[in-house]
């Protein structure tokens, strides 16, 4: 018998129900239409990553749009330079570590420049603080430079429509070559890719995530393995708690600056060294001394637990295993 030349990839259309037909789709889909729609998909859009000429070490210097023509069909490849950025997981740490550091010392009997002792209580300079957590700011950097590159494809409605319908792979195809078969069939590949993704493939996982019964705002305790049947197959899925802490807002709601007047997102410790007063600024106590503003370690201390636990939330985390077939 001779081998197959060609494998028709269909769209398994919209997803309705957790059912037996539904749970044959997905397998469908999962293991070899969208895996096969990749196969077309990234070396085409690879080779035209490529001419571009661009990589991690020739960056350009601002964003840059190529395109490329194959017949009736235009491939835009957007290059753009990523830089370093903060990372406020580690300003947040540092800062926690800073003062805690100085409380200790302070307790020990060791009391560091910039701290004075009033009504028995350790004080810390208030624009010594901001200072500090802005140094941390600039310095507490992550990622690396290099670039980031996205496709994206103009095409007549005749071809994206083809692609809503179905997709033809042929095996041993090289797809990678720039021609304008392959570029309709890239087209088409990703018009199907985003039609399934969107219409079937996450509304099903989202599903089978629900009928776990945990969503973030009922996560478990602990880590749990739940089995959800569809048909002839069991999906396992591990239900994961786990906090997650928006960092950025931690600091911003200490130190974010104002540009023509105070607002209610300016910082605390701006708006404190500004003069203002409210019930949350009045518990750090200010004093002036030696012409300058210290404010109650502790309460800071205080405050910075009190925002992070303000930021910080319990999400589920669900981690999915291969189908087990059980008829």
């Amino acid at each position: 018998m001779q081998a197959p030349q060609f494998l028709i990839l269909e769209n398994p259309g919209e997803f309705k129900s957790l059912d037996s037909i539904t749970g044959d789709k997905f397998e469908e889909v999962e293991r070899k239409i969208l895996p096969l729609l990749e196969k077309i998909i990234q070396p085409f859009a690879n080779m035209n990553k490529e001419k571009t000429g661009y990589t991690n070490t020739n960056r350009p210097k601002r964003e840059v749009i190529d395109e490329y023509a194959y017949g009736n069909i235009t491939v835009s490849v957007k290059t753009t330079p990523t830089t370093l950025k903060t990372n406020y997981k580690t300003v947040v740490e540092e800062t926690e570590n800073f003062l805690n550091f100085i409380k200790k010392d302070y307790n020990e009997g060791r009391i560091r420049k910039g701290i004075l002792t009033i009504n028995k209580q350790p004080y810390i300079g208030l624009d010594d603080v901001i200072k500090k957590i802005k140094e941390l700011r600039e310095t507490a950097l992550e990622g690396k430079e290099g670039i980031r590159q996205k496709v994206s494809v103009r095409a007549p409605p005749n071809i994206i429509r083809e692609g809503l319908e179905k997709v033809i792979y042929k095996l041993g195809k090289d797809y990678s070559a720039g021609t304008e078969e392959n570029a309709a069939d890239f087209v088409r590949a990703m018009t199907l890719q985003e039609a399934i993704n969107e219409n079937f493939y996450k509304k099903f996982i989202k599903k089978i995530e629900e009928r776990t019964g945990y969503d973030d705002t009922n996560p478990p305790s602990k880590t749990v393995q739940e089995f959800i049947r569809v048909g002839s197959y069991l999906f396992p899925v591990q239900v994961i708690p786990r906090e997650s802490i928006s960092y950025a807002p931690i600091i911003n709601t200490l130190i974010q600056p104002y540009k023509k007047r105070i607002t209610s997102k300016t910082g605390e410790l701006i708006r404190l060294r500004e003069g203002l007063a409210d019930d949350v600024l009045a518990r750090y106590a200010p004093k002036i001394r030696e012409n300058k503003m210290f404010i109650l370690l502790e309460t800071l201390q205080e405050r910075l637990a009190e925002i992070k636990t303000d930021h910080t939330k319990t999400k589920c985390i669900y981690r999915r295993d291969r189908s087990i077939r059980i008829d």
